[in-house]
């Protein structure tokens, strides 16, 4: 039984944990393109009450991303109502649970201190940096995490522990939810785990893995949502393997970082950047074992630590990849985090030795919420371009009614106005050369077709207004121009109605 000074540390501790998450988390608006793009398709499920189909337009449905994500966000918005801060809490979920799997590793991995390596991760720049923008990747840190949980506990458990005869089972089960957050980039850590069975095949005697049973289960999880829409989309999962897994890793096609210094330019920056304070440390965790691993197979005697050789394989495997891969994006490597604390946790010990080490964690904490900080300010003071919540002042400024829809006219549109006037928010093509799959209509046949019944506003692009302007009148309609607004673009802002002789 745990004593109860021991109780009421790790009470104090969840509590400080989640005042230092939620601080400033609602200071800054939605940056386009993920976050406005994340919580329209949430609200789109909110407005049309269908959970199952993702859409970023009730014409448009959006099969970029299995639906976890947007089930979390849309929960929120739901239960707690509309503000930045509610769409920001399945990030700051993520963050939080995350945080408290690490600390459970901690007592596998550093049984003196298992509070040390949580304490590393949560003042780590980079994942509680991270938990202040909408996207997948929080949630998926989490699925991970506790995936690699429950196998650490596995194998490393003590024996006929609940976590020993079940904690596979868990991991399982967890990794199927990581593939509905994010699809197959769960897999990554689970070739890790391959490797290192492969590798360190002793430490997995007599350890319950269920093979069999747990791909079973993990891959029931990891389809259900699949499965659900197989009667109606049967080409739905091959089709989210092709466009998601193997054209982002093989092509530009998304223009994410491809070139290929891509992967040093956008991940060295945040490992040396979100590793801070403790960057000193991690690097020597890192370094020692993988030069004892090095000389292990140089002279042949295994003089690396089973564990450390795990966190290695959990670190380097999956960064690997990242770096080869055609799509390359910052926050991707956040669920590699992990091994990091881990690592650093063993060189960190000697920090105890010294009489205020207390300021490191101090100087992270306070770096991640001078950040947050930042940001908000600036926001709120400097137009942000990428900023919805500035756009959607302008356009109120400009059309004060009620609008059903605004529609971008061959640009990406910014979708977090969905949220700011409480409007669908729809991208056209200018015309047929423009289609693509993000507008798979024309202004022309959006008008021809369904004329405009709507109560919407229209924003192109300063440069094309004139060709707006044409196509318009060519369907017998009148572009009326109400004003300009800087977005991401310099925009021009219409009202279309029918023209006086087409009355």
């Amino acid at each position: 039984m745990m004593p109860a000074s021991r109780g009421k540390a790790l009470l104090l501790a969840l509590l400080v944990l989640i005042v230092y998450t939620l601080l400033f988390q609602d200071l800054r608006g939605l940056w386009e393109s993920s976050e406005g793009r994340y919580v329209n398709v949430a609200i789109e499920m909110l407005r049309f009450d269908d959970w199952l189909h993702p859409m970023t337009h009730h014409e448009h449905p959006h099969w970029t991303k299995p639906p976890l994500t947007y089930w979390a966000i849309a929960a929120s918005i739901d239960t707690l109502g509309r503000s930045e801060f509610v769409m920001r809490l399945p990030g700051m979920f993520g963050f939080i649970l995350t945080t408290l799997f690490v600390w459970q590793l901690g007592r596998l991995f550093h049984p003196q201190r298992p509070w040390l390596p949580a304490l590393i991760y949560a003042s780590f720049m980079f994942p509680a940096s991270a938990s202040n923008f909408i996207t997948t990747d929080s949630l998926l840190a989490a699925a991970v995490t506790a995936s690699f949980t429950g196998f650490c506990y596995a194998i490393w458990g003590k024996t006929g522990s609940f976590g020993a005869r079940y904690g596979a089972l868990f991991g399982w089960f967890a990794a199927g939810l990581g593939y509905l957050i994010k699809g197959p980039a769960v897999a990554l850590p689970l070739f890790a785990l391959l490797l290192f069975y492969i590798f360190q095949h002793r430490a997995f005697v007599g350890v319950r893995l269920y093979w069999i049973p747990g791909l079973i289960l993990s891959a029931l999880v990891a389809s259900s949502w699949f499965l659900m829409l197989a009667g109606e989309n049967p080409s739905l999962f091959f089709d989210f393997i092709y466009n998601e897994v193997l054209v982002r890793a093989t092509s530009d096609k998304h223009q994410r970082n491809a070139e290929w210094y891509g992967g040093l330019r956008t991940y060295l920056p945040v490992l040396l950047i979100g590793t801070l304070p403790w960057w000193v440390y991690v690097w020597r965790g890192f370094k020692k074992p993988l030069l004892a691993w090095y000389r292990s197979f140089r002279g042949g005697a295994d003089r690396i630590d089973e564990k450390q050789k795990f966190l290695l394989l959990w670190f380097l495997f999956p960064m690997t990849v990242f770096m080869l891969v055609k799509s390359r994006l910052p926050f991707y490597i956040l669920p590699l985090f992990v091994p990091l604390a881990l690592l650093a946790a063993s060189e960190a010990e000697a920090l105890f030795s010294k009489r205020r080490w207390y300021l490191v964690p101090m100087a992270g904490v306070a770096f991640v919420l001078v950040f947050r900080l930042v940001l908000g300010v600036a926001d709120h003071f400097k137009d942000v371009s990428i900023d919805s919540r500035m756009l959607a002042r302008q356009l109120e400024q400009i059309w004060p009614a009620k609008l059903d829809e605004v529609v971008f006219v061959s640009h990406e549109a910014q979708q977090g106005l969905s949220f700011y006037m409480d409007a669908e928010v729809e991208q056209l093509a200018m015309n047929e050369a423009d289609v693509d799959e993000a507008q798979q209509q024309t202004v022309a046949d959006e008008l021809l077709n369904e004329g405009d019944n709507e109560d919407r506003l229209w924003i192109v692009r300063r440069k094309n207004a004139e060709a707006f302007e044409a196509v318009v009148k060519e369907t017998g309609y009148e572009a009326g121009s109400l004003g300009e607004a800087r977005g991401r673009k310099p925009y021009r802002v219409y009202r279309v109605d029918m023209a006086p002789g087409a009355r």
